[in-house]
């Protein structure tokens, strides 16, 4: 019998007693309706117990299937939720393990970085010593290219000391050609300036604005002993050719210049020394050597 059967059942209980009790009371004596009272009341006890026995049940059931309901759902997420923990779970330490494999890759990369630069520096300091010594077999290799061309190309230095610009220019000019390097000036005081001892030959003019020809030969000579120095002059009268002499010149040769001559004389000369200088001449002759003598151009010297 369920709960509501017992409901039902004290409800009809219930009803069917209150209807007596009403009907007998207009019927009998009030000793009858207190009896009947009496049973009323424990009909009625008894309906009411049993009411509050379907009540408690039916709370009960209620609390039971709210309960098993809650219960069978805890079970369906329970395993759900357990899963996505796992997957959380999972994916963090794959997560983990990647940063791991990240950081491990990055400690890699900083070693490597660093033996490359390190590799890197090495080779920038190589190449900066190549560098320099290739600086240096090339500054080697200009200089002695330069001094290869500087004797190929230059031939020996020509000063050419006259008071006629334009005669001195074109006899400068012709031993270009030839193979000479020649520089021109036109006074003494213009030719002491020059670094005499870097010229083979001073082409030297007697008659100057600013002194004698032949008192230059005489310095020149003194401080000068490589210099070869020849006399050219209009005037070669025989005072002229002596005092060139006794200032040891190397050549004289009168004006207008005959300039095959003069070449033939420079390339005949270059190759000895010059005439010594007065200081030289006590030892020479000590030494039982005789003095060079003076070449003098003549006419025979034409031929």
């Amino acid at each position: 019998m369920t709960t509501g059967d017992h409901v039902k059942a004290a409800i009809a209980i219930t009803t069917s007693a209150v209807g007596n009790a009403l009907c007998w009371a207009y019927q009998t004596d009030l000793g009858v309706l207190a009896a009947q009272m009496t049973l009323l009341s424990t009909a009625v006890g008894g309906s009411i117990y049993l009411v509050g026995q379907g009540v408690i049940r039916v709370y009960k059931l209620h609390l039971d299937t709210k309960l098993a309901a809650e219960v069978e759902r805890e079970t369906k997420l329970g395993p759900s939720i357990s899963r996505k923990l796992e997957e959380v779970v999972e994916k963090l330490t794959a997560a983990e393990k990647d940063r791991m494999d990240l950081a491990q890759k990055l400690e890699v990369s900083e070693r490597k970085r660093d033996e490359y630069e390190e590799e890197n520096h090495r080779l920038l300091k190589r190449l900066a010593r190549q560098q320099d010594t290739a600086k240096d077999s090339m500054s080697k290799i200009e200089r002695a290219v330069a001094t290869v061309e500087k004797k190929v190309i230059s031939g020996p230095r020509v000063l050419i000391v006259d008071d006629e610009p334009t005669g001195a220019g074109l006899l400068c000019h012709s031993l270009t050609k030839n193979g000479y390097e020649c520089e021109t000036v036109t006074t003494i005081a213009g030719a002491r300036v020059k670094t005499l001892e870097n010229f083979r030959f001073v082409l030297l003019d007697v008659y100057l604005a600013d002194g004698s020809g032949l008192d230059f030969l005489r310095e020149i000579k003194h401080k000068h002993t490589n210099t070869l120095v020849f006399i050219l002059t209009g005037h070669p009268g025989e005072h002229v050719i002596k005092d060139a002499d006794a200032a040891y010149a190397d050549f004289i040769m009168p004006k207008p210049i005959d300039f095959q001559l003069l070449i033939a004389k420079m390339e005949e000369l270059i190759t000895k020394a010059p005439r010594p200088h007065a200081s030289e001449v006590d030892a020479i002759r000590s030494s039982g050597d005789s003095l060079p003598t003076m070449p003098v151009y003549n006419q025979r010297d034409q031929s």
